[in-house]
């Protein structure tokens, strides 16, 4: 019994010890919080197996958990947050947070609760916070977010806190729609889809909807009131043959704008802005069009109806500039967007606010440099527009971008690597060779490696850029994705700091992931999008097989931007993935996309050309990564055959139907 007595009071020495620490650490941490300075708490310990004291720093969790409201906030510790208040989000939105000190963690909140030490956190290498719209949540949401840091002095120090709130609607979007952009090979419709219907054949999965009509032929075709359709060409011989879009979102209303490439003749420079709210009634909206241009002596000249009461209007980019025609996307920096010169190499950037021929702007890069030219896309970045390297070309007399005579013959294309871009202050101004270095930047890729040329499109997130890999050369498609660093102010300040250092280098801003790491497959896509902390690329072709017609591929690899290696890869294979509808077997056709969006929690893949040009848009849950279905559009009821070969599209960006914006949802 003695004994026994003897062992239960040394097995409760060491808790009667750690409670009397406990007790020495809150007043301690009181006497910090009262005296308004940081805590910092600190113990002497003794091991048993070695008899030096040792001094080691705690954080002690009080209870109940207290936000840092009581540690002291300290300059050094500058919290970056983007997009900024406000930001409307079709799908889940990527956060970007990063601390100005590397060491610091970034703790956060989503239900408008300060943050503690022990909510969620990203450090300055994962940076990207994931927000959904949880089930039955409204779609506003709230991020707060702070700093911490423990500095060499031995105290906790924080950032000011930071408070955002979003418009996110990553779940059901019953009144969303896709809206598709003509090639030359679909009659030049312009179709806006309903990407949710709701299901009809069987009980679906919890919020699921269905994409196509289980009525018609093998389950997939089109809805009777699925497609709105307006046939430009009936405005206008020369509209037909775009490539690519976006869509804008503007004080006066929300507009679809539509890049003139080539429209089966000649390369044309007829942009078109489409009131997508107007789409609902097209007989109306085919009516209400309006043309804009410039004479010979400079002046707008227009005809048709009032900009107000347009539906559509057609600007002559041509009347500008000769050059101006023959794009390759564009994008959106509001108040601004800009359409990249793809066959030439005039830039135009037009005003989405003050919308006309008087405040488009074109400059012709060319007067810049010689071998400025061949863009597709790009991304705004502060006051800079940069352009996504994508193909041009060479003589063999003139060289690159030769426009001799001699060479007309034997120009040869080439992908190239060249980032341009585009300071605010250029516009408008005459360009020349002076502009080269000041408001007219560039960088080459291929320094840091040869193959990195080549990019289908390149989107912004947060304080980084991501260019999609296409091809580095004929028949050679890329798989190495490009991420740019764009620093804590704007892209050209940190090139500009980067190559200020001694032995600085272009390649410090550079990160380049290797897709093949992770599936052999993994090259040649057409186009990027986001949704939430993950990226997905749009599969088009990976290798030149000419025995089965050019099918393409259908491999999506969606990337954890918190993770950019192999690791973070997912990869779903849209041609093999056994469907969600009736009949459920794959289809083998899914595959040789031109684009994508998100919307809600699902992907839209554009339908090109796998085999033949397609019209079968595919459709999954890009955040549970299932939910395989389609809408073949070449089986609606009205046009059978006809909407095929789109060259991309964009989604709408309103928040729910115009009646529908409930400002009392909650969190």
């Amino acid at each position: 019994m003695k004994l026994l007595a003897v062992l239960i009071c040394i097995s409760y020495i060491p808790i009667i010890i750690l409670a009397g620490r406990l007790d020495s650490y809150r007043m301690n941490r009181q006497q910090g919080d009262r005296s308004g300075q940081s805590v910092r708490i600190t113990h002497t310990a003794t091991d048993a197996t070695d008899a030096t004291e040792k001094t080691r720093e705690l954080q002690v969790l009080s209870e109940p958990i207290e936000p840092f409201t009581n540690v002291t906030q300290r300059v050094e510790l500058d919290l970056y947050i983007d997009p900024p208040e406000n930001h409307f989000a079709a799908s889940a939105l990527g956060v970007f947070l990063r601390c100005t000190s590397e060491g610091a963690r970034v703790y956060y909140t989503l239900d408008n609760t300060p943050p503690t030490r022990i909510s969620p956190f990203v450090t300055y290498d994962s940076p990207y916070v994931h927000i959904n719209t949880p089930f039955r949540a409204g779609r506003y949401r709230v991020i707060r977010a702070v700093a911490t840091e423990t500095f060499i002095d031995g105290f906790l120090y924080r950032s000011e806190e930071i408070t955002r709130n979003y418009i996110i609607e990553a779940s059901e979007r019953p009144w969303s729609y896709g809206f598709l952009v003509p090639g030359l090979e679909g009659g030049g419709y312009f179709a806006r889809l309903a990407i949710e219907s709701a299901a009809e054949a069987r009980a679906q999965l919890a919020g699921g909807q269905e994409f196509a009509d289980f009525n018609t032929s093998l389950g997939i075709g089109t809805y009777a009131d699925q497609l709105r359709l307006l046939h430009l060409p009936t405005i206008d011989p020369d509209l037909i043959g775009f490539e690519g879009g976006f869509a804008g979102n503007t004080s006066t209303g929300q507009f679809g704008y539509l890049v003139p490439y080539h429209n089966g003749n000649r390369f044309f420079g007829k942009l078109v802005r489409v009131n997508l709210f107007g789409m609902e009634n097209e007989t109306n909206c085919m009516l209400n069009v309006r043309f804009e241009w410039l004479d010979s002596t400079g002046t707008p000249q227009t005809s048709g109806v009032a900009l107000e009461e347009a539906c559509i209007v057609v600007l002559n980019l041509e009347s500008i500039h000769e050059d101006a025609r023959g794009f390759r996307k564009g994008f959106i920096g509001y108040p601004y967007g800009f359409i990249s010169p793809g066959q030439y190499d005039v830039a135009i950037r037009i005003n989405v606010e003050d919308f006309g021929i008087h405040s488009t702007q074109a400059l012709p890069l060319r007067d810049v440099a010689r071998e400025f030219g061949g863009y597709s896309g790009g991304f705004r970045d502060g006051s800079w527009a940069c352009l996504n390297p994508f193909r041009s070309f060479f003589g063999p007399i003139g060289g690159v971008r030769s426009d001799l005579e001699v060479d007309r013959n034997h120009l040869r294309t080439y992908h190239h690597a060249v980032v341009v871009c585009i300071n605010d202050s250029a516009w408008g101004e005459t360009a020349n060779s002076s502009m080269l270095g000041t408001v007219v930047r560039s960088f080459d890729l291929g320094d840091v490696q040869t193959d990195l040329r080549g990019f289908s499109e390149a989107i912004r997130v947060g304080r980084f850029a991501y260019l999609a890999p296409f091809a580095s050369g004929a028949h050679t498609y890329s798989y190495k994705l490009v991420r740019i660093n764009l620093g804590v102010v704007d892209i050209i300040h940190a090139m500009d700091e980067a190559l200020s250092q001694q032995g600085g280098h272009i390649r410090d801003i550079i990160d380049v992931l290797d897709l093949t790491q992770k599936d052999p497959s993994l090259a040649g896509f057409s186009g990027i999008f986001t949704a939430g902390k993950y990226l997905y690329l749009v599969p088009w072709r990976s290798s030149h097989e000419a025995y089965n017609g050019q099918r393409g591929h259908g491999l999506i690899p969606r990337v954890d931007m918190n993770i950019f290696d192999a690791a973070g890869i997912d990869v779903l294979e849209m041609p093999t993935y056994t469907r969600s509808q009736i009949p459920s077997f794959p289809d083998s056709d899914l595959r040789g996309f031109s684009g994508g969006f998100a919307s809600g929690s699902y992907g839209v893949l554009i339908p090109f050309f796998n085999g033949i040009f397609s019209g079968k848009v595919g459709r999954l849950n890009i955040l549970d990564w299932n939910n395989v279905q389609e809408v073949d559009l070449t089986v609606d009821r009205n046009l059978p055959g006809i909407l095929k070969g789109f060259r991309g599209g964009f989604v709408s960006e309103w928040q729910g139907t115009p009646d529908d914006l409930d400002e009392t949802d909650d969190f």
